[in-house]
């Protein structure tokens, strides 16, 4: 709204100004036999002044406002347009939190499980084939203590995540907001052969390119002021020493006047203006060139990363599974003597390690769909 304003008012330098004036004046003057003689003065009227804008300077001056604003619009789209997609980002952070969240317990309920089965192993004293008891004890006693802290550091980022996608919805952050319980699947794949004409839909890119074309505009204007302007001003209205008589049209008094100014030397103010646009014009030259190319570097960032990602998780549903088969295994051998704790600790560490970072390539994958939209 302030850029839409700033537009009004660097354009209206091209429209008539028309002012009204009312002045009052009173005087004393005193004769040569001392006699006091007070004598009053109104007068109202009409003044108008209008630069006519012959090279059109002053229309180059109201374009590039106009420019400037469609570029601050462009800004406030790129703004919204991020907000939806750090909400969106948000949302699903939340949910990997919770789902993290949720496998810390499911694996502390199995860290807790070995335990019991070992201390009542220790407490009637007897020894498995597999290691001494007490080791074995306090080796499951330190896996459960760890997993137990793996709940609070899951806990705190959940909590973290759910007041900062809060705090993005404009609510207050009480850790209240309830997420959904899976990440959304991805279905589709992203289209082969988009058009780079898409690009030309980026928020940034429009407004780089209108603040460009905005200050072309000045360039224009700057070197348009060495040409002459014309300016013409016109008053109209009343004078009377009564103020009862102001609005009388016999009264009525008018002139009209034109004039030309042609500069012709400034100290250097007026190429030093050109040079500074000329200047300016071109910095927005090469800010726009690095635009486009960091909106090709972010979309082919993030298409490069669309196959690693999917490549990624499809590894890591089979490391989840296989690691989920080995720890079942691991505990089966352990109660029957085969392998120590050390194996089964190892495989327990594997399989929640796999599963966590399972719930983390997911989440990535929406995050980088998200980035590319």
């Amino acid at each position: 709204r302030a850029a839409r304003a700033r537009q009004v008012i660097e354009g209206a330098d091209r429209f008539p100004q028309v002012r009204g004036v009312q002045d009052s004046s009173r005087s004393l003057r005193v004769d040569q036999d001392d006699l006091r003689q007070r004598a009053n003065d109104f007068d109202l009227a009409l003044n108008l002044s209008w630069e006519i804008d012959l090279w059109g300077r002053l229309r180059d001056i109201s374009d590039a406002a106009v420019q400037d604003a469609d570029a601050t619009e462009a800004d406030f789209l790129a703004a919204r347009l991020s907000l939806a997609g750090n909400t969106a980002k948000a949302w699903f952070n939340a949910i990997e939190t919770q789902l993290q969240v949720e496998l810390a317990k499911e694996t502390l309920v199995s860290f807790q499980s070995n335990l019991e089965i070992i201390q009542r192993a220790f407490n009637a004293g007897v020894d498995e084939p597999g290691g001494d008891n007490a080791l074995d004890l306090r080796l499951a006693r330190a896996n459960v203590a760890g997993a137990e802290n793996q709940v609070g550091l899951s806990g705190r980022n959940r909590d973290a995540s759910a007041r900062a996608l809060e705090t993005l919805l404009g609510r207050y952050p009480s850790n209240e907001l309830e997420v959904a319980d899976e990440h959304t699947p991805i279905s589709r794949r992203v289209p082969a052969g988009l058009p780079s004409e898409l690009l030309l839909r980026r928020p940034d890119l429009i407004a780089a390119e209108r603040r460009l074309t905005g200050e072309g505009f000045r360039v224009r204007a700057a070197k348009k002021a060495f040409l002459p302007a014309f300016t013409l001003t016109a008053r109209g209205g009343t004078n009377s020493s009564e103020f009862s008589e102001l609005l009388d049209p016999d009264r009525l008094v008018a002139n009209l006047a034109g004039g030309i100014v042609q500069p012709i030397t400034e100290g250097g103010r007026l190429r030093g203006a050109v040079a500074l646009s000329q200047a300016d014009r071109d910095e927005l030259l090469q800010r726009y060139a690095q635009a486009a190319l960091d909106a090709f570097r972010e979309v082919e960032t993030t298409l490069a990363a669309e196959r690693y990602l999917a490549s990624q998780e499809k590894a890591l549903i089979t490391a989840a599974s296989e690691s989920d088969a080995a720890e079942r295994l691991a505990v089966d051998q352990y109660g029957r003597g085969i392998v120590d704790i050390i194996t089964v600790l190892d495989s327990q560490r594997r399989a929640f390690n796999s599963k966590s970072a399972l719930i983390a390539i997911r989440n990535e994958r929406l995050q980088n769909r998200i980035d590319l939209y």
